[in-house]
């Protein structure tokens, strides 16, 4: 009884890191950045106006 126990239980835990171990390999690929994704979001940026761009040259050396 007490080997069926003993089985039954490192069955469980194998069972468990093949879960752990595929869970962890699903959020690892989903967290890449999408390049198309990134280009669209720099492309939809407003500009920076020209006096913003002028005064932070003007501060930098001073």
């Amino acid at each position: 009884m007490d080997a069926l126990l003993s089985i039954t239980g490192m069955l469980v835990c194998l069972f468990g890191l093949v879960r752990v171990i595929l869970a962890y390999t699903g959020t690892t690929r989903s967290a890449a950045p999408d390049p198309e994704r990134v280009k669209r979001f720099i492309d939809s940026a407003p500009p920076i106006q020209a006096p913003l761009i002028n005064d932070s040259n003007r501060t930098d050396s001073q």
